[in-house]
């Protein structure tokens, strides 16, 4: 079973983390960008998808939105 990739945050480092962990999605499982606004999580996984950085068949990629101050 494959681990699965949850980066917090979209910006110049997730933008960064989310591009490395899918050219190595051969290894890890699905990649989930969680970000305050789903919008600049969808622009990571649109970068992504466009320079077709996956490494054999593509893996979940999917962006969700999450205010990490809402505790509850």
């Amino acid at each position: 079973m494959k681990p699965n990739v949850l980066i917090v945050g979209a910006g110049a480092v997730a933008h960064v983390a989310a591009h490395k962990a899918a050219q190595n999605n051969d290894i890890l499982g699905n990649i989930c960008i969680a970000s305050r606004t789903k919008e600049k999580a969808e622009k990571i996984i649109q970068s992504v998808r466009h320079k077709h950085n996956f490494q054999g068949k593509e893996a979940g990629l999917y962006g969700r939105e999450l205010d990490a101050l809402d505790i509850a």
